[in-house]
């Protein structure tokens, strides 16, 4: 038989983190994803286990994730949940996809919920048995919490922002672009290669995007202010290749240029144009990296200039790899719910056409082809993107 405290099961899910309450935070944008709850149970919820040790719990929904901070750091999980039929109680299936020491990861845990009157109250059983709670008294296999509708966030993080690799030794490295949408304390990231869904708890930050134990992205860090995480513990698993890096994220000022583009890379439809877009300087070290991006909660798009020693008013060649003058290359990414790349693609030639360039600005036109003689063009006029002060 398993242990029978070391499952807080209603919707279960989270974090490593189980820092103390904090008041602030407020509401921000809805974000990119879709709660399968219609938002009912979307933000973050606090409150105390009915006959349980004394101590405030924090669970919190996004998407189809669920997160959970014990009060003692002990029992603190990440999951992804379902919804079945009924209304007070609801039906609620949790897998645990990942918990401190490994326990219970894969296994579903079988529960119920009510909401009235703006208490949500939740019984669940343990993850891998087969009965599901049937009341909400607490029993030896049911273990029931009261929640009210809260929020521990210190900092609201919705908006745009830079992030940078950080190596243990060495300049930074600007590493992406990227929209943060965050409701009453949980948040969703629009970004590349970044976790769909997180939480804040008073300073500390999780993301997350577990598919399997051997498929993730998990990130842990604190808010050092309004405008900067420090994003010290990053790992990736991903098709049996994991690794481990620190990072660190700036907020950016809201982007003001404009940015249209179509076409087809890699065999992804490309259609947009915004009034929204950034002109990116980043520095590694003596190196300029210069990007044109949109981050917004639906899409991401990211056209990385590299070999920018020769980025210049007039017409460049597009060149995959090169360091020679007169020629630039062109990374780029796109994602959208309805088209994603599954990851940067050089262009292998085509023309950036360049009307103005300083450091204040820059506008111009390109045209991009890549394999198989798929191309994306479009234009561009971008005022110079700065970090928030």
């Amino acid at each position: 038989m398993r242990c029978q405290r070391m499952w807080p099961c209603l919707l279960i899910g989270v974090l490593l983190l189980g820092s103390p309450g904090c008041d602030g935070g407020g509401d921000g944008d809805s974000g990119a994803l879709v709660d399968i709850t219609d938002d009912e149970l979307a933000g973050q919820w606090l409150g105390t286990e009915a006959g349980g040790s004394a101590g405030e719990w924090m669970f919190a929904f996004r998407g189809n994730h669920c997160y959970v901070v014990s009060p003692t750091g002990a029992e603190d999980y990440i999951g992804q949940y379902s919804l079945g039929s009924g209304t007070n109680p609801r039906d609620v299936d949790l897998t645990v996809m990942w918990t401190p020491t490994g326990s219970f990861e894969g296994d579903t845990a079988l529960g119920i919920y009510r909401l009235i009157g703006g208490v949500l109250t939740g019984a669940s059983t343990p993850p891998g048995w087969t009965p599901r709670a049937t009341d909400f008294t607490p029993t030896v296999t049911t273990r029931v919490w009261n929640l009210t509708a809260g929020d521990r966030a210190t900092h609201n993080l919705t908006g745009h922002w830079a992030r940078y690799l950080v190596p243990a030794s060495g300049p930074e490295v600007p590493y992406g672009f990227h929209y943060l949408s965050q409701m009453r304390g949980t948040l969703a990231v629009v970004s590349y290669d970044l976790a769909d869904t997180g939480i804040v708890d008073g300073t500390a930050v999780l993301v997350s995007e577990y598919s399997s134990p051997t498929d993730y992205f998990h990130g842990e860090g604190t808010t050092t202010s309004a405008n900067e995480v420090d994003m010290s513990a990053v790992s990736k698993f991903d098709g049996g290749v994991g690794g481990t890096w620190a990072e660190r994220w700036v907020r950016y000022n809201t982007p003001a240029g404009s940015l249209a583009l179509s076409g087809t890379c890699d065999s992804v439809a490309v259609s947009t144009s915004t009034s929204e877009a950034a002109y990116l300087r980043l520095m590694e070290g003596a190196t300029l990296y210069v990007g044109l991006a949109l981050a917004t909660p639906h899409e991401n798009v990211l056209v990385n200039i590299t070999n920018t020693d020769s980025l210049t008013v007039g017409t460049l060649s597009i060149v995959p790899g090169t360091t020679s003058a007169g020629e630039v290359g062109v990374q780029f990414y796109y994602e959208t719910p309805y088209g994603t790349l599954t990851d940067f693609v050089d262009a292998q030639s085509g023309t950036l056409t360049v009307t103005q360039y300083d450091a204040t600005r820059i506008t111009g036109s390109i045209s991009l082809t890549f394999a198989g003689s798929q191309t994306v063009t479009g234009t561009f006029d971008l005022p110079v993107t700065t970090p928030a002060p």
